[in-house]
């Protein structure tokens, strides 16, 4: 019962409360509920502060004041003429009913929101892995129940099973994530300074698409976070890029004078100065910092060596390709390997566009320079010639060293902690390094290079 059951001596007793209405305290007689009302079939709830009549057939709650027996026994008998002469039994077990539905609609209303939450969970981690939507009904769900079933019971088991997690459902609730998640950004962008980082890619498919990521102030924290990834339909001119920036910020209410820079790489229609992206965002935005982005311009140094490191990169390219590129030589490559007891059972292909690509083909290759020489003496002997020269192995080996100390720059100058005074630092000291690598090697001391240490002629 939803409030205490007083004795039958005390029918109907009445209590004052005081009010103010218009300056003037009025006073305000609340009566107070009694045992004998469940004759009239009528129970009490607490609503405001004030005990109310409730009746337990039909579950209307009327006034306060209709805490009398005449009003109650005029419902009764208006309402439900045909159980006027049942017991106080008959009643008591229709507050238990009563109770009991309450009970009953309050723990499936909490099983229901503990589903919905579950079902978004389920969605975010299918979203966060990058699977498949259909992977949450076929495989998440029947596994949970399996170890469900396993673990607690079937009895518990079946709470599993009002789980929505059909594709559709999920594809919804990711798409409500994104949605909540792209406004608590914009929100927090209209109210702070912000700087944005924009590149033009092309997909698999030839799509080219403008994608921008941003980093704000919020609170005491700078946060980086992805903006937007919009598909460019024109030709990528600079006037088409600086309309989908300027259209997306109109949309969202987001104001040019909050942005106080923008970063990207140097290609003529990002950075031209008379009709590049550049001059357009100054027009609208003067006070805007313009930069080169110190990643992408670290990339443009290392990509032109010449003279012979450059002829050593292009013939290990090319020997990876001979081999990597066909599939009947791939696997045979693969079982000399294993026959051989190499670690690695396969090279890596080079992708131009991927920076830390150089230096990890060169690692594998040389790794793999006995078993590549042994597979080339059998298939094409003219290129297991470049690796029977000393010299040769000699560049690989330092081409090795020096392309994995510069993808480790390459990292540290990445994430979400890292600024443009941190990253000049970490150049500059790269720098000093070089010089410092360059005298070592002049007196014929190898240490920072392992695999030239071990090669040297």
């Amino acid at each position: 019962m939803d409030c205490f059951l007083l004795s039958k001596d005390s029918r109907a007793p009445k209590r004052k409360a005081e009010t103010e209405t218009d300056g003037e305290r009025k006073t305000v007689k609340l009566r107070k509920y009694d045992a004998s009302y469940l004759d009239f079939g009528f129970t009490c709830i607490v609503v405001s502060g004030e005990t109310r009549p409730q009746c337990v057939v039909c579950g209307m709650t009327l006034a306060n004041d209709s805490l009398k027996p005449t009003k109650l026994r005029r419902h009764l008998e208006t309402q439900h003429g045909a159980i006027v002469a049942k017991s106080r039994e008959f009643f008591a077990r229709k507050l238990q009913d009563m109770t009991q539905q309450k009970e009953t609609m309050k723990n499936v209303a909490s099983t229901t929101a503990n589903a919905l939450k579950a079902s978004y969970q389920m969605a975010y981690h299918i979203a966060k892995n990058k699977k498949p939507f259909t992977d949450g009904e076929r495989v998440i769900l029947p596994a949970m129940l399996d170890v469900a079933t396993t673990m607690l019971g079937e009895k518990t088991a079946e709470k599993f099973k009002i789980i929505p997690i059909s594709d559709t459902t999920v594809c919804r609730r990711i798409s409500h994530m994104s949605e909540d998640i792209h406004g608590q950004l914009i929100d927090r962008l209209k109210s702070s300074w912000f700087a944005l980082q924009l590149d033009e890619a092309t997909d698999l498919s030839k799509a080219a698409h403008l994608i921008a990521y941003v980093r704000y102030c919020y609170k005491t924290v700078i946060l980086e976070d992805f903006l937007f990834c919009k598909p460019i339909k024109g030709r990528a001119t600079a006037s088409d890029l600086f309309d989908i920036i300027n259209d997306f910020l109109g949309l969202h209410g987001l104001k040019w004078k909050n942005c106080v820079g923008i970063c990207t790489d140097g290609a003529p229609s990002m950075c031209g100065a008379r009709a590049g992206l550049k001059a357009k965002v100054l027009t609208a935005a003067p006070h805007i910092l313009w930069t080169h982005c110190m990643i992408h311009r670290e990339a443009l140094a290392v990509r032109n060596m010449g003279g012979e490191l450059q002829d050593v990169l292009n013939s290990a390219v090319k020997i990876v390709n001979f081999i990597k590129t066909h599939p009947t030589r791939a696997r045979l490559f693969a079982i000399l390997c294993a026959e051989m007891g190499a670690e690695h059972d396969g090279l890596l292909l080079h992708t131009e566009v991927r920076w830390l690509s150089r230096g990890k083909v060169l690692n594998r290759i040389f790794e793999l320079r006995n078993e590549v020489l042994q597979f080339l003496l059998d298939l094409d002997p003219c290129k297991a010639e470049q690796l029977c020269s000393p010299q040769w192995i000699v560049l690989l080996a330092y081409l090795a060293d020096i392309f994995e100390k510069l993808n480790s720059l390459n990292q540290s100058l990445q994430g979400a902690e890292i600024t443009s005074f941190t990253m000049n630092k970490k150049i500059s000291a790269f720098k000093q390094k070089l010089e410092l690598w360059r005298r070592l090697i002049e007196v014929g001391q190898f240490e920072p290079f392992p695999c030239l240490e071990g090669n040297r002629i």
